[in-house]
């Protein structure tokens, strides 16, 4: 593809110029624009006004915004860009952090759990040695007590 001509063009630089032209940066014609006025060209003379006025000037401020436009465009696609990436990192955190959180729910519960069968354990230790120990246990003979303490040990043993 062949290069465009050079910028910044301008409208009518040259006071030979006719209606509508167009020149590059190195005083070449660039192009010739036509125009959108219904107005009659002898009167366009007469007013010494140019009928290509409105079209040329909005094709020079259009090519020669181009590169500006095109530098913001690049930067708003890098910030973009950079959002997004930014946007999957904190992500990606928040889902490592609520993993670990729901982990630790579940350690939590296990340790509830392990906290809540030792405690009935232990009540049901201190219930037994407190019929093992009782002077009212009169009821229970040395056999039945000598039979309870090894029990009460196997639970305290199996973690029952």
């Amino acid at each position: 593809m062949s290069e465009h001509t050079p910028t910044p063009w301008s409208l009518r630089p040259r006071t030979w110029d006719d209606w509508g032209w167009i020149r590059g940066a190195d005083g070449e014609l660039a192009c010739i624009a036509r125009r959108h006025d219904l107005k009659d060209d002898d009167k366009h003379r007469i007013d010494k006004t140019d009928p290509y006025q409105a079209n040329a000037a909005f094709i020079v401020e259009a090519v020669n915004s181009y590169d500006a436009l095109k530098h913001d465009i690049e930067r708003h696609i890098r910030i973009a860009s950079e959002a997004v990436t930014e946007r999957d990192r904190l992500r990606e955190q928040v889902e490592h952090y609520e993993r670990g959180r729901k982990n630790t729910q579940i350690e939590m519960d296990e340790r509830e759990a392990e906290v809540e069968r030792l405690s009935n354990q232990l009540v049901r230790c201190e219930t037994a040695l407190k019929i093992v120990s009782s002077e009212d246990a009169g009821f229970l003979g040395q056999t039945a007590r000598a039979a309870l303490v090894p029990a009460l040990s196997d639970d305290l043993i199996k973690g029952e």
